[in-house]
């Protein structure tokens, strides 16, 4: 017979938890790397489509960023990049963070195209983190939203139409600078209607050939020249080099 058992306090002793808030665990971060922090959020879509090629080649593209992040001594104390996959669901696959060690990325392909969901999810992980830096007294550059889709969304034109609108408020007030990616011509003429913006400097533009890896090369050597100068000056990015259609 095993005499085995739970080991518990007497009721009236109280167990301290050694548990830090979301707060203090920000603060703490703030504290050992004071420096001024780019944010970047990547929304990719991953819906049944992206299957096979595109979606292998966006995964390694990613990794790509990273690893260009991470051997940049500015940018890696600078950058912070967040990962948002979309299908059927909106998913955190990364949340905001500097770039360090970094599991191999696996964003896996199914579903339908619910763009919505991810927008608003996205534009929230923005403000949120912003708070945390205004709190925490980290000053910031614009945020960098870059959206990648290779079809038509799926998602309710009324939701649609929602989460655009949010995306051209940010826009238009300067709170946000986002690349509108299409994995192929169709895509590029989807967004041009579901996510239109007359007023935005960066129209769709249409990925070459599945040449993710170079253009997330190019949003590296972007963002490090954002990172290497002060919160508010204007940078020239590099030009463009992974899409053959400027729309």
């Amino acid at each position: 017979m095993n005499d085995l058992t739970e080991e518990r306090p007497p009721e009236d002793v109280t167990v301290e938890e050694e548990v830090q808030t979301e707060d203090e665990l920000v603060d703490m971060e703030f504290a050992d790397n004071p420096e001024p922090r780019c944010p970047v959020l990547i929304i990719a879509d991953c819906s049944g489509s992206m299957s096979g090629r595109p979606i292998d080649a966006m995964n390694r593209g990613v990794d790509d960023l990273y690893q260009a992040i991470v051997g940049d001594e500015i940018a890696r104390n600078r950058v912070e990049v967040a990962l948002l996959s979309f299908s059927t669901e909106a998913r955190v696959e990364q949340d905001f963070s500097t770039v360090g060690e970094w599991d191999k990325t696996n964003m896996r392909a199914g579903g339908s195209t619910n763009m919505h969901l991810a927008i608003e999810q996205g534009c929230d992980l923005l403000e949120e983190r912003k708070e945390q830096y205004r709190r925490g007294g980290v000053p910031y550059f614009r945020p960098i939203m870059v959206l990648f889709s290779d079809g038509l969304p799926t998602s309710p034109r009324s939701e649609m139409k929602n989460a655009n609108q949010r995306l051209v408020d940010m826009e238009n007030e300067g709170k946000l600078t986002i690349f509108k990616v299409g994995v192929n011509a169709d895509a590029v003429q989807a967004m041009l209607r579901v996510l239109p913006n007359p007023n935005s400097r960066y129209q769709p533009q249409q990925l070459d050939n599945l040449r993710f890896s170079d253009f997330f090369v190019w949003l590296s050597k972007s963002v490090s020249a954002i990172s290497r100068s002060t919160p508010g000056e204007a940078v020239n990015l590099p030009p463009t080099d992974w899409t053959t259609i400027n729309v």
